[in-house]
């Protein structure tokens, strides 16, 4: 009786491992193929912010004049890069929700910056990790005051 209790407990514990096993290779595989997911989707999120700064770039007037027109209304909205134009910020937003997954992570951020700072760089905007990173930060204090303010309405006001 003791060997067959002895043998029935072998059997179910080599079970239980082969069960284990399984379970671990289905999350190892369901893992791998959410990283290539989230990384096809951040190259086809660069892709795009290249195409728009390819497009910004074709829709620059060729003629002087216009040129002066465009950099005299730039300097205007972006002097001494201060001021981040729309364009620019959208990009950041794009590029930094790319990346999610990595700032949901522990660890340092700072690659992470550099990456989005590399990123809008390479669709034509010069901008440090650190203006990054707070420029994002702004644009987060800004949406949690207006979704504040959006509770605090009144019913009766209007929209």
């Amino acid at each position: 009786m003791e060997n067959f209790m002895e043998y029935l407990m072998t059997h179910v514990m080599q079970k239980q491992q082969q069960m284990h096993n399984q379970l671990m290779e289905f999350i190892e595989k369901k893992e791998t193929e959410a990283i290539i997911r989230e990384e096809a989707w951040k190259q086809q999120q660069l892709e795009q912010a290249k195409q728009e700064s390819a497009m910004r770039t074709e829709s620059v007037p060729r003629e002087e004049d216009e040129g002066e027109t465009q950099v005299q209304s730039d300097a205007k909205f972006d002097s001494d890069k201060k001021r981040w134009p729309k364009s620019e910020v959208q990009a950041l937003i794009t590029l930094r929700t790319a990346f999610d997954h990595g700032f949901r992570a522990t660890g340092s951020k700072t690659p992470l910056w550099e990456e989005i700072s590399d990123g809008l760089a390479n669709v034509g905007y010069t901008r440090s990790t650190k203006k990054c990173r707070e420029k994002w930060e702004n644009i987060t204090k800004y949406f949690k005051r207006l979704k504040e303010m959006g509770r605090k309405r009144p019913e009766s006001s209007k929209l």
